[in-house]
């Protein structure tokens, strides 16, 4: 019931069932076997918007859930879930960067390679991951040790802001000045207080 209602709310997007190559195929993308669990439906949406629908859905369904980024977690139920849906967010994976304020704007399915690769163009890098295949958004939500952390502080360190899906749906922004508790809870706290969907990290030069 809870894959059927979102197939019909996103059309847009990707709804993998059980014994689908597709399915299957996001099923081997973990990098731990032990955390590959078997959800009843994998979900890829898109956009912030379609997280949100997400969101709304599975509340209101009281269906259980689990989160992919990269996923790199190596214990079960750490990105994923048995009785239940995962949010697979490797669709979201765009990277931008904003000259004036010299920040860039990551979204969470994005690999650190991809990451690096976009701001080269730039001149610039941030505090990110020394794997190049490791996903931006576990690595930062669990605080992020990075080749600069010595002399940048962590990943998480270095958000200026975070984009975020609460459970009941709505999309707010943390920073230091608006949900400053979000804001700094988010900064190691792993992914339990909402659905990240952008962060927003100043670059280190």
């Amino acid at each position: 019931m809870k894959c059927d209602a979102l197939s019909k709310l996103l059309p847009g997007s990707q709804v993998y069932r059980p014994q689908t190559t597709s399915y299957v195929d996001r099923i081997k993308s973990y990098f731990s076997v032990s955390a590959a669990l078997e959800p009843w439906c994998i979900v890829l949406p898109p956009a912030t918007e379609d997280v949100s629908i997400v969101m709304k859905t599975l509340t209101a369904h009281q269906c259980p859930f689990g989160i992919q980024s990269g996923g790199h977690g190596l214990f079960p139920g750490a990105n994923s879930v048995r009785n239940g849906v995962t949010i697979d967010l490797g669709n979201m994976n765009t990277t931008t960067y904003d000259i004036e304020s010299k920040t860039a704007s990551i979204q969470p399915g994005c690999r650190w390679k991809w990451v690096f690769e976009t701001l080269a163009k730039y001149g610039v890098a941030v505090t990110g991951g020394r794997d190049s295949d490791v996903g931006a958004g576990g690595f930062i939500l669990g605080g992020g040790n990075s080749f600069w952390s010595a002399s940048h502080g962590w990943a998480c360190d270095n958000v200026a802001n975070f984009e975020v899906v609460l459970a009941d749906g709505s999309i707010i922004q943390a920073n230091a000045k608006e949900n400053v508790d979000l804001w700094t809870a988010l900064k190691g706290g792993s992914g339990n207080l909402g659905i990240v969907t952008r962060f927003d990290i100043k670059e280190r030069g």
